[in-house]
């Protein structure tokens, strides 16, 4: 069955048919010039470019916007508005992750073009504490937590991890994955190797 889109808003694909040629973005890059970097970064993946499709369309609707009318640094800070409105429409927690994760993949590549300058220098540092952690251990979610608020490494203490970690279970993750992570930080903290 052949249905037809109503508006522009409904097809986040043919807003993005115009906009940054890959690895290059405009000036004042919008979420469609970051949807079209992204996709020519991933070619021949059609799942990453149905879910980013997805997010797209969410993330316009959930803002009111157009894809050019969405800064990228509108991006840093929409997880929680978006989680409200996937929260309305009856969408789950697992559901709302995969939807984060998207939005970080759009950041990453702003990140990688150089325009979001100065996360990409506080997400280094995050790695660089997490890769050191055991591999069973996720925590990805604490360098999002911590990038998004602007917190390095040095200035991430108790307080922060504590907060960290309550919003995490708050968003849908399982209690269970986020205690050892918790855990692994905090002797981190402990041992002065963070904060």
């Amino acid at each position: 069955m052949n249905r037809k889109r109503r508006n522009v808003r409904d097809n986040p694909r043919q807003c993005a048919a115009e906009g940054a040629q890959a690895g290059h973005l405009k000036e004042s890059a919008t979420l469609r010039d970051l949807f079209d970097a992204t996709i020519a970064r991933e070619p021949g993946k059609q799942i990453v470019r149905d879910m980013l499709r997805r997010t797209s369309k969410h993330l316009c609707n959930c803002l009111g916007k157009l894809p050019s009318d969405i800064q990228i640094s509108q991006l840093l800070e929409v997880v929680q508005t978006l989680r409200t409105f996937l929260a309305g429409k009856r969408y789950g927690p697992v559901t709302f992750r995969r939807y984060s994760n998207c939005i970080r993949v759009l950041i990453e590549t702003a990140e990688d073009l150089g325009r979001i300058a100065g996360n990409a220098a506080l997400r280094r540092k995050w790695r660089e504490i997490l890769k050191r952690r055991p591999r069973a251990l996720r925590g990805r979610w604490v360098e999002d937590w911590a990038t998004s608020r602007g917190i390095d490494p040095d200035h991430f203490g108790a307080a922060e991890l504590k907060l960290c970690a309550r919003e995490a279970v708050q968003e849908g993750r399982s209690y269970f994955s986020v205690c050892p992570v918790e855990s692994y930080l905090r002797r981190l903290v402990v041992q002065k190797k963070l904060a």
